[in-house]
């Protein structure tokens, strides 16, 4: 005996309106939806549940027998649904983020846990842990982060990983340099220094960014950024002694005193969400907030890039 929790309902809807085109409408979907839900409701319980006719639908007395009860199972479900969400609310979730995800995708997460709050979604409590670049692995082995986001980031044992998106890369040095509308070819950043963290931060994501040079036949001059670029050496960005290679999205909140660009050829780096397992109802919650402002993000992005200049 298989049944869904949707069947009952249209079952217990169409139970009311006695008309499936009314019943429709309720339940925002079409008439044929109607008749499927009602059709394998009948089929997964082996009764008839409704007298069919032009004048309209009435229940059979099987019908009138079951109704009572499918009404108490939606009831009972609902009262788990609020359980889950009491749940939720009762954590405190640890949300550790780097420095390319502190200004855009970090404050859209939080923002939209606040607006589904607002309308009666669950009401997670989330303490956000900025890190370094190559940080958020050590707050997972230290266990003082629930959720991790960022780059290049590798599971330690007992979490997982997965990838949520790619983001492009895109080079910032001194203002008026470059434009966000135009390509900087990779070639162009010859003879200058790249600022960059250490490799030992995220050995990972160095080899890749040193490697796109490499790959263009450009062995840079590094200069090292200390623990960010945005830090106390930012002032070889301002001067245009040097530049930095950096995700999309980090780029496009430099300050005025810089300029940023896209890179050609394209390159891009994986972004990637972490978590410890198993995960509880807090964490899953916002794993599944992450990952909708991530689609919705990229959407409005690419719909941005598609209009006409």
């Amino acid at each position: 005996m298989k049944y869904t929790l949707n069947q009952l309902r249209t079952f217990t809807v169409l139970a009311q309106t006695q008309h499936f085109g009314k019943a429709a409408d309720i339940l925002g979907v079409s008439q044929p939806t109607v008749s499927n839900d009602v059709r394998n409701l009948e089929r997964a319980l082996g009764v008839v549940l409704f007298e069919r006719s032009r004048a309209g639908s009435r229940l059979t007395a099987a019908g009138k027998a079951l109704l009572d009860q499918a009404e108490l199972v939606l009831r009972e479900a609902e009262k788990l649904a609020d359980l889950a969400s009491s749940q939720v609310a009762a954590e405190t979730v640890r949300f550790g983020v780097s420095p390319s995800m502190v200004n855009r995708l970090a404050p859209a997460v939080l923002a939209a846990l606040d607006r589904d709050a607002r309308t009666g979604g669950p009401s997670v409590s989330v303490e956000l842990r900025e890190v370094e670049t190559g940080g958020l692995e050590k707050l997972l082995m230290r266990d003082e982060a629930d959720v991790v986001v960022g780059h290049f980031v590798e599971a330690p044992p007992g979490a997982r990983v997965a990838t949520i998106g790619h983001d492009a890369i895109w080079v910032v040095s001194a203002q008026g340099r470059y434009r966000t509308d135009t390509p900087v070819e990779i070639a162009s950043l010859r003879d200058r220094k790249l600022l960059i963290w250490p490799r030992e931060n995220s050995p990972r994501y160095y080899d890749y960014l040193v490697g796109l040079l490499h790959g263009s036949g450009i062995d840079p001059e590094v200069s090292h950024a200390g623990l960010r670029v945005s830090g106390a050496y930012s002032y070889l960005l301002t001067t245009g002694e040097a530049y930095a290679l950096v995700p999309e999205d980090y780029a496009l909140e430099i300050p005025q005193s810089l300029s940023a660009g896209p890179i050609s050829p394209i390159a891009q780096i994986p972004l990637h969400v972490a978590w410890h397992q198993p995960a509880s109802p807090g964490v899953e919650y916002l794993l599944h907030m992450i990952v909708k402002v991530r689609k919705n993000q990229s959407r409005k992005k690419h719909t941005r890039k598609r209009r006409p200049r």
